[in-house]
């Protein structure tokens, strides 16, 4: 099974932007969370378990790994923009 790639058009198309922020940040915590209890409880013995994408095989540690760089790059974003917010409402 393949899946596309990740376009970040989607979020324009499904109109991402004017959904309640507040909401947007309670599923994200949410979510997460239940991510933390599902890895928290994976049994090691499966963390070497493969996904095969495209023909390359990904193990199951490495995608933990690489979501949780993912979900790093998305809270530096969130920082950024905050304090974007903050130096214009200081002026």
């Amino acid at each position: 099974m393949s899946f596309p790639g990740y376009d970040y058009n989607w979020i324009k198309i499904i109109k991402y932007n004017s959904f309640p922020f507040t909401q947007i940040i309670e599923l994200w915590k949410q979510y997460n969370l239940l991510l933390c209890h599902i890895i928290e409880n994976i049994d090691e013995v499966n963390l070497q378990n493969n996904w095969v994408i495209n023909g390359e095989k990904y193990t199951l540690i490495y995608l933990i790994k690489d979501y949780v760089d993912h979900m790093e790059l998305h809270i530096n974003q969130l920082k950024e923009r905050y304090n974007e917010i903050i130096e214009n409402v200081s002026k």
